[in-house]
């Protein structure tokens, strides 16, 4: 049986990888010329979406980060029987 936590987990995981891909790695990597500072300023202003897109996904992907705080702190919080109970809660399986 899969628990309401580990799905939780799970969708902030997924997310957190959507959103920090594409606000952290491919949006800055299209939008700044390497050594040119005037292309890169000549692409933010001409890309002024794709700029507030990029800005959006960053900080979806820190609320993430805050997401898995607090479920981590409650999958976590209760003692556990053995090193395997664990393992079984981080896989989803209990």
């Amino acid at each position: 049986m899969i628990s309401w936590l580990s799905i939780k987990v799970h969708r902030s995981f997924s997310a957190a990888a959507l959103t920090s891909g594409f606000g952290q790695v491919i949006f800055p990597a299209v939008l700044i010329v390497s050594g040119d500072a005037a292309a890169t300023v000549a692409n933010l202003l001409s890309h002024d979406l794709l700029v507030r897109l990029s800005l959006v996904a960053a900080l979806v992907a820190v609320a993430c980060h805050i997401i898995w705080t607090f479920l981590f702190y409650e999958l976590f919080e209760k003692p556990t029987a053995g090193d395997d109970e664990v393992l079984l809660k981080i896989a989803g399986l209990r």
